[in-house]
């Protein structure tokens, strides 16, 4: 969504000092990235990431396209000059999810995964995903734990008033037709203290997901999908909170009890058996 509704105008604006467009393109790890590749075709490279990261959003073959996934995730937040925290977990997760993808053996994720609970030989390849996912899992953890714990070093957070000056700002308040209410709303201190001490509390109870029981995870989901819904509506971060909404899935999902798609993975199993159905045997017209 980032790459697809915004141009390279936008993304790759000119810096101070930096006559580069991508603005980052210095050092190998940037050089080697898909927009630094591309040179001046930002616009082409552009179109062509969407067009992949469409293949990797259909599901199709995890354990090949993860890679595709983590070399655009990076490759933005590495060169890009307009960024947002969003982008910076996107690339991180899609590079901890890799032992997870490398692994994965489906032709499609919306397949479920054979049971493998009586098996010796995928041990190895359990053991590598898990790892993965408990390092995202942390990773996570650390998001929120840096959030919730951060705001306590100051003071506008501190006493309460910290979302009135936020939710104000011209560019990163609520949204123009919207202010005036705002305005009025956070005025009552009671109204903005909640807002900014629940913000806190939120954070960090969602940073104690790493360690709750599996029931209060469950509890923990809901709260965080409204909490980033509530960004989004009142900040405009669209692509920080769909992109938090994810690494909240991972984060406090079980990951023994995927989500179920029941239409979806209809149509997979109907594309399997038409492609593994055998072709009806030749006759011939002639009467015998």
């Amino acid at each position: 969504m980032t790459l697809a509704f915004n141009s390279p105008h936008v993304l790759f604006r000119p810096i101070a000092g930096i006559n580069e467009q991508p603005p980052f393109c210095s050092d190998a790890l940037q050089k080697a990235g898909a927009f630094c590749l591309g040179g001046s075709h930002l616009d082409l490279a552009r179109w062509l990431c969407v067009a992949g990261l469409l293949v990797v959003a259909s599901g199709w073959r995890p354990r090949y396209t993860c890679l595709f996934h983590w070399w655009v995730a990076a490759s933005y937040q590495l060169s890009a000059s307009t960024l947002e925290g969003g982008d910076q977990a996107a690339a991180a997760l899609a590079l901890l999810m890799l032992p997870i993808a490398l692994t994965d053996r489906r032709r499609f994720h919306w397949q479920l995964a054979a049971d493998t609970s009586g098996s010796t030989t995928r041990l190895p390849q359990c053991l590598i995903a898990h790892c993965g996912l408990l390092a995202a899992r942390i990773q996570v953890a650390g998001i929120y734990f840096h959030a919730g714990f951060g705001k306590l070093r100051c003071k506008e957070w501190v006493d309460g008033t910290a979302l009135y000056y936020w939710l104000t700002h011209p560019m990163f308040g609520v949204a123009r037709p919207f202010r005036d209410i705002a305005v009025r709303s956070l005025s009552n201190s009671y109204i903005v203290s909640a807002l900014t001490w629940g913000s806190i509390a939120t954070e960090l109870a969602l940073f104690s997901g790493l360690l709750a029981t599996r029931s209060a995870r469950r509890v923990l989901l809901p709260i965080g999908v409204c909490f980033h819904f509530g960004i989004m509506l009142l900040m405009g971060l669209g692509t920080f909170s769909i992109v938090m909404w994810g690494a909240l899935v991972i984060y406090l999902r079980p990951s023994d009890e995927p989500f179920s798609f029941p239409l979806v993975v209809a149509l997979v199993n109907r594309v399997r058996e038409l492609r593994t159905r055998p072709a009806a045997p030749h006759t011939s017209a002639t009467a015998t």
